[in-house]
């Protein structure tokens, strides 16, 4: 009734968020639950309560986390003086899903621990089964593993004992995917999506938020394990389908436009993957702003194709707006600066601007909490802008430092190159001289 522009991007998302219909029939699993009080006017206060509580979901489920902040405190402390369970579990699994959403994993997890608690107290079977399966994905972005495998096994046990349900089964299979994933299992999470595929295929029409995530990330496990060409394909496939359905001016497709370059990026063809990136700056440009952060993330990205096709001065403006457009919002502790402070130094770099280079290189690879990988890119471009500026002693340390962050992320292949570069001679230039 009161559509906003978070609204509107979320609205065909929040139709699929619905329960499904199926539930109003099963008379005998509504009998289990625990049953309304018998006085009417505590019927009365529950069902007002109820209401509050679908609002509060339509708030999350529509991206209005602001306004679901502020409402969610005072509705759960009325449901929990009001003593039913079903609603506790509804309430206190909203409140961890909005802070699932902003990525407060570690207080969402205590919220649907509570959550999984009420559901049981009040029989809410459904209800549980979905709760088992966000805890399932919060703990394994949480990288508590086992923990995580023991709430997909007590999920599949409840949805057995229900005797199955599409839309609970197909959200479980893509959260069990996602633990493989992260578990370093690319063949079972392939698996587990091209299942949780046909089941979307079953009760989601194609575009569907989903359906269209689902088969993304499908997509990235095959070009990861090789089938770069069928991966490619997938996405496009994607891309397709939701600028039929969402058009072509939505937080979705501009995600299936930047999967969509990543992928002919990862295949050496950072040609074909601009044009596709630049349409996903251009949408996050119009959706939130030039200068969001979330638009300044996907100019990195945009950056590191024109550092690819050695366009050096276009990279060095692009990765300059994304690092100052960051700068304005972020603690100089975000993380997310360190890919721009990188995209900076390499431009400079690929520039032969190598002392210029130093400092946001420098700054690169003092985000140490980052994954091994990264910071060997980065250290080994500060190496080599050191041996240009003369400067071969620091310059051999930091390529060690990258060689050997390379070898424990797995990367022999550019630890090599590390180590030849190393032991080659090189010809520094004095420092001073251009």
């Amino acid at each position: 009734a009161h559509a906003d522009g978070a609204l509107v991007e979320k609205s065909l998302e929040a139709v699929h968020a619905l329960p499904a219909l199926s539930e109003c029939a099963d008379a005998e699993g509504l009998a289990e639950r625990q049953r309304l009080p018998e006085d009417a006017q505590q019927r009365a206060r529950l069902e007002a309560l109820d209401a509050r509580a679908s609002r509060l979901k339509a708030l999350v489920d529509t991206g209005r986390y602001a306004t679901a902040r502020e409402e969610a405190g005072p509705l759960v402390e009325a449901v929990e003086n009001a003593g039913y369970a079903p609603l506790m579990a509804e309430v206190h699994a909203q409140r961890g899903w909005l802070l699932q959403q902003t990525d407060a994993l570690t207080e969402a997890r205590k919220e649907l621990v509570r959550a999984v608690q009420e559901a049981e107290a009040g029989r809410a079977e459904r209800l549980k089964v979905a709760l088992l399966s966000r805890l399932l994905f919060v703990d394994s972005r949480l990288e508590r593993f086992d923990a995580a495998e023991e709430w997909g096994g007590f999920a599949d046990a409840t949805l057995r004992r229900l005797g199955g349900d599409d839309l609970l089964e197909g959200g479980l299979l893509v959260n069990r995917g996602t633990l493989a994933l992260l578990r370093g299992r690319p063949s079972e999470a392939r698996a587990l999506y091209e299942r949780a595929g046909g089941v979307w295929q079953r009760v989601l029409p194609p575009g569907s938020p989903q359906r269209a995530r689902t088969e993304m990330m499908l997509a990235r496990v095959l070009v990861e394990s090789g089938e770069a060409a069928r991966g490619v394909s997938v996405m496009e496939g994607v891309l397709a389908s939701l600028e039929r359905t969402v058009g072509a001016l939505h937080p979705d497709t501009a995600q299936a436009r930047y999967a969509l370059a990543w992928a002919w990026r990862e295949q050496g063809d950072p040609a074909r993957a601009l044009p596709h990136i630049q349409e996903a700056v251009r949408i996050h440009e119009a959706l939130y702003g030039a200068g969001h952060p979330r638009t300044a993330e996907v100019r990195d990205e945009e950056g590191q194709n024109l550092l690819d096709l050695a366009r050096y001065p276009e990279a060095l403006a692009v990765y300059q707006r994304a690092l100052a457009d960051k700068r304005r919002v972020l603690a100089p502790e975000d993380e997310s600066l360190q890919y721009s402070y990188d995209g900076v130094g390499q431009a400079l770099l690929g520039l032969g601007r190598a002392r210029e280079a130093l400092e946001p290189l420098r700054h690169a690879v003092s985000f140490t909490s980052l994954s091994a990988d990264t910071l060997a890119v980065s250290g080994f471009a500060l190496a080599r802008a050191l041996r240009e500026e003369g400067q071969g002693r620091e310059a051999l340390a930091e390529a060690r430092r990258a060689r050997d962050r390379f070898l424990q992320a797995g990367d022999t292949q550019h630890a090599a190159e590390v180590l030849t570069w190393m032991e080659a001679p090189g010809e520094p230039r004095r420092s001073g001289h251009r």
